[in-house]
């Protein structure tokens, strides 16, 4: 940590402001579960038959928002564990990894329990304090971050998951830092310094829409993770769908690093809208100038930390339909251009009240030997891999 006295200085302002307004406070309070029995099919080098794998997975979060007229405060306590096989695989096992938060600034997490059989996590994954007026906010602590307009390969928005689809239940991580955003007219800002535990961690941006009559631009811009980073986006809707193009340029980074950080161009478009009252189709192409174009290039580590995907070419399409006010379903697929290779998801769920919901997916690769979305083969003792098996879960997710 760089700053040790960050942490103390952000519990100083959330006591302050929340007892110097204790009269005008309104409370929210909710707890939220979910539970998640995940089996995969797994094939391990140097073993020919697939192996089959059995987890569970367990998040539990308690949080409080407390607002008045010109203030927000958030805290978020979770606890989150793995328990099955998974703790007996490599620490870089993508299971393991999903309960497990990025580095950040400050370091709230602790391991409760860790053995063959079973990790738990404690950590505080919102800490957050919030001044709010008419035209925006200025906030400082731990919150989740969003950027840009595509829905699911998400080029701006490299703070959660570049593929929703992996493995285990889609968590999404608050990152530490301050910023702000600020509405006038047909303009919008939105400017935010997000720290990691190095210098070489920290991203400082600033993202301007303009909500033309013709359709939304967005521009992005600024420093990123030792990278500079331009990018424009925008979103128009075209005969009752919406169309949606983001792009980024992430430049070459420091000289020390130049020749394993080369400049980058990552490009998302895609369309959504509903076909009916039961039926939407969402359908998206990805583009990122680092990737192979061929399968002897993949390498088991990610191409660079802006995405964990290998090849060059993507594309995604996922159709949900609403079968009835307590059942709905998607299926999706997501199709490597590069090696032919795809990821098949069917997700069923069942809502049994306004309030619990019960989970259910199905991912089956199918990809050739070698492909990126190939059974997943573990090649180092940490747990390093390339390709993903075949993936069941259920669970049950409520919040109250």
């Amino acid at each position: 940590m760089r700053f040790g006295a960050f942490p103390s200085l952000l519990l100083l302002i959330l006591a302050i402001t929340g007892v110097g307004s204790a009269k005008a406070v309104d409370f929210r309070t909710k707890f939220d579960i979910q539970a998640n029995g995940v089996y995969r099919s797994l094939s391990q080098q140097g073993f020919s038959d697939a192996v089959t794998v059995g987890d569970g997975l367990l998040f539990l979060g308690s949080q409080v928002i407390a607002t008045s007229d010109w203030f927000e405060l958030e805290v978020r306590q979770e606890f989150r564990s793995v328990f099955g096989d998974t703790p007996s695989y490599p620490p870089g096992d993508i299971a393991r990894l999903n309960i497990q938060s990025p580095e950040r600034f400050m370091q709230l997490d602790r391991m409760l329990v860790e053995n063959k059989g079973i990790n738990i996590i404690s950590d505080i994954e919102r800490l957050r304090a919030s001044l709010v007026f008419p035209e925006g906010e200025a906030w400082v602590g731990r919150r989740p971050v969003s950027l840009g307009v595509i829905s699911f390969f998400k080029v701006w928005n490299k703070f959660t998951r570049p593929v929703s689809g992996l493995f285990g239940p889609t968590i999404v991580y608050g990152s530490d830092g301050f910023g702000g955003s600020y509405q006038s007219g047909d303009f919008s800002f939105k400017a935010m310094s997000l720290f990691g535990p190095d210098v070489q961690d920290d991203a400082h941006l600033l993202e301007v829409a303009w909500f033309n009559p013709f359709a939304e631009f967005r521009f992005l811009g600024g420093r990123w993770w030792d990278r500079n980073a331009v990018g424009f986006a925008f979103s128009k809707t075209v005969f009752d769908w919406m169309l949606r193009l983001e792009t980024l340029y992430l430049s070459k980074g420091t000289a020390t690093a130049m020749a394993a950080n080369p400049s980058e161009t990552q490009i998302g478009l895609g369309f959504d809208g509903a076909i009916n009252s039961a039926l939407s189709l969402l359908v998206e192409n990805y583009f990122q100038s680092i990737g192979a174009m061929d399968t002897t290039d993949y390498s088991i580590t990610d191409p660079s930390r802006f995405t964990n995907l290998r090849a060059k070419f993507y594309t995604f399409a996922i159709l949900n339909w609403q079968m009835s006010t307590l059942w709905k379903s998607g299926f999706g697929d997501l199709f490597n251009g590069v090696d032919g290779g795809q990821l098949f998801s069917l997700r069923l769920n069942y809502s049994l009240s306004d309030n619990i919901e019960l989970l259910s997916e199905f991912n089956l690769p199918l990809a050739s030997d070698g492909a990126e979305f190939a059974k997943r083969t573990f090649v180092f003792k940490d747990g390093s891999y390339l390709g993903s098996g075949s993936q069941f879960s259920l669970g049950l997710k409520a919040s109250f």
